[in-house]
């Protein structure tokens, strides 16, 4: 009885033992472009990684194989210039992008919650009415605050999206 339970034990830890090795295995699967046309392939090496790393395996995939086709320019690139060389590259690049798009929308979320009131207060002087020289003045310094803003914002967010990415290496998470 005691060595089944020794044994019962020891296979789970083997097994577990063995899935790590798979997926750090996978991980630094080489990707060559033979490889990424190999829809087959592809998906058996998703398949072995975990549910995070296979969904932003899976983007770099979809982002290479098709949306680098339909949008030019736009495709999952190393921030030297390079494809990702490996798998865990790939997964470490689309987890980059993923922050920085976040980055982007909190951004454009502050932007927006700035520009909401005085937006709202130009829309109720626009609806009331504007008879007189003060009102107009301070619609217009209401409209140049605004713009003042959006361009502020714009600015911010394309020096963001100008700002080479940086990917942490797989053992640095």
């Amino acid at each position: 009885m005691g060595f089944s339970l020794a044994r019962t034990g020891i296979i789970p830890a083997l097994m577990l033992v063995t899935m790590v090795g798979c997926n750090s295995d996978v991980a630094s699967t080489e990707l060559t472009p033979d490889l990424l046309e190999d829809q087959a392939e592809l998906s058996r090496i998703s398949n072995r990684l975990e549910p995070a790393e296979r969904a932003l395996f899976n983007k770099y995939v979809m982002n290479r194989n098709v949306g680098g086709r339909i949008f030019p320019g736009q495709a999952a690139i190393m921030p030297d210039g390079s494809d990702p060389r490996s798998v865990a590259e790939a997964i470490e690049l689309m987890r980059a992008r993923e922050q920085r798009s976040d980055e982007v929308e909190a951004l454009v979320a502050e932007r927006t919650r700035l520009i909401e009131p005085i937006d709202q207060e130009l829309q109720q002087m626009r609806a009331s009415g504007m008879n007189d020289n003060e009102s107009v003045a301070h619609h217009n310094e209401l409209v140049d605050k605004m713009n003042g803003l959006i361009k502020d914002y714009e600015t911010k967010i394309e020096e963001l999206r100008a700002k080479p990415l940086v990917l942490q290496q797989p053992s640095q998470r």
